[in-house]
């Protein structure tokens, strides 16, 4: 599962300054130290306050129909038992 982080809040940990990553600018670290140090401290930011949700192409109660003519797709949800957007989500969605 995805572990997502705040980038705004990852940025601020990491010391950006003026574009440039502040632990970058000691010009007599390795390289290899300021990257082990970088991922170490992305690894320790907080998880960000999101929810994972599945769009409804991608779920498995989405259902896909046609018109009686073969054309004009619509879809529905078997889960709510209603129409739906394809693009649309949800957090109850299970991905096929």
């Amino acid at each position: 599962m995805p572990r997502y982080i705040d980038a705004d809040k990852a940025k601020e940990k990491l010391g950006v300054v003026r574009g440039a990553y502040s632990c970058f600018l000691e010009e007599d670290r390795p390289y290899y130290e300021v990257l082990s140090e970088t991922i170490k401290m992305i690894n320790e930011m907080p998880i960000a306050d999101v929810i994972e949700v599945v769009r409804c192409k991608d779920c498995k109660y989405m259902t896909e129909h046609y018109d009686v003519d073969g054309n004009a797709p619509y879809w529905t949800c078997s889960e709510w038992d209603s129409g739906t957007d394809y693009d649309g989500f949800c957090s109850y969605g299970e991905r096929r």
